[in-house]
């Protein structure tokens, strides 16, 4: 009979060190991972314990069975209680957009205002983008502050941050940002950037586009969300994107997702957004449809939609793969 046990101690090896982020809760060096006791390998990157099981909650056994409920906790500890924004908070930042830098780089597509009510785009005091994630039964769930530049791109010298009052440890946590639009009759456009989102569906509103939040925010429960839908995984191309879609793409197949891979832009990071707004700059069109690419021929019958995905934007296909 097999036997397992917690990566504690010291007498495993250099092993007890390796902690990484809980994929509930996103605590960075919080999770704690099975190992066989007898060759010392983990079972599996979701198979484990949050350290902070009193607020997170998250306890994943070998058996595969989710532990969440108050008899898989420590005695006298209550599991993590998810709470919701109210809709007033959210009304009232959607507003100041002419000090909004990411609604007045959206100008160029003739539908700013039309894409920040439909995703729920509001202005900080400080002149800071706020993303309002809302989950599939509509309810609104953590907040995101993004400082932009006047040329659209992200502020790199101010992280993205939570609002004050908003942080796991109050009681919130994120979602897909575009889950409240997932349609099972459309394909899942899945990429990491909130503006990624606002583009994609302005120039192909055929697809349901949702965001992770970044190359490491696919977490468990975001995966299970997407379950019974086919996704198109398109993470950035520079080496974080790709580690970020790997990881994306084995979390997808451990629900049984069907999915696909596609590098728009190898080692760059450029998106689809810089693609729209250059052509824009440029006055010309989106070329016409290209030369469908080998690695999409055995794939065109499964999922014809990724042709059209490639097609429509004018693209070469340079990495293409199946899961």
């Amino acid at each position: 009979m097999e036997e397992y046990r917690l990566v504690l101690d010291k007498n495993i090896g250099s092993h007890w060190k390796i902690k990484i982020a809980c994929p509930r809760c996103l605590r960075k060096k919080r999770f704690t991972r099975y190992i066989d006791t007898y060759t010392f390998e983990y079972l599996g990157d979701d198979i484990g314990i949050c350290d902070r099981i009193n607020e997170c909650g998250y306890h994943l056994p070998p058996s595969g069975n989710m532990n969440l409920n108050r008899e898989a906790l420590p005695p006298n500890v209550k599991p993590f209680i998810q709470k919701y924004i109210d809709q007033d908070i959210l009304k009232a930042s959607l507003t100041y957009y002419e000090n909004n830098n990411l609604f007045q780089w959206l100008q160029f597509t003739g539908e700013a205002d039309k894409l920040c009510r439909r995703f729920s785009i509001g202005t900080s005091s400080d002149g800071r983008t706020v993303f309002w994630p809302i989950n599939k039964y509509g309810k609104i769930c953590q907040p995101k502050l993004i400082k932009y530049k006047p040329d659209g791109h992200r502020d790199k010298g101010l992280s993205p941050t939570v609002p004050k009052g908003f942080s796991m440890d109050s009681g919130y946590k994120p979602c897909l940002f575009g889950e409240q639009y997932l349609d099972k009759d459309k394909t899942v456009m899945l990429v990491e950037s909130e503006k990624t989102v606002l583009i994609g569906h302005c120039f192909h509103p055929e697809y349901t586009w949702v965001a992770t939040g970044g190359a490491n925010g696919f977490t468990v429960e975001k995966a299970s969300v997407l379950k019974g839908y086919k996704v198109v995984v398109l993470l950035d191309g520079d080496e974080a994107g790709q580690k970020g879609a790997a990881r994306t793409i084995e979390r997808l197949k451990s629900f049984n997702i069907k999915c696909v891979n596609v590098t728009l832009f190898p080692d760059s990071d450029k998106d689809i957004a810089d693609y729209y707004y250059d052509l824009d700059s440029l006055k010309v069109d989106a070329p016409n449809i290209i030369e469908l690419h080998p690695a999409l021929q055995s794939l065109q019958a499964k999922n014809p939609l990724v042709k059209d995905l490639v097609e429509r934007l004018g693209l070469e296909v340079v990495n293409i793969s199946k899961h």
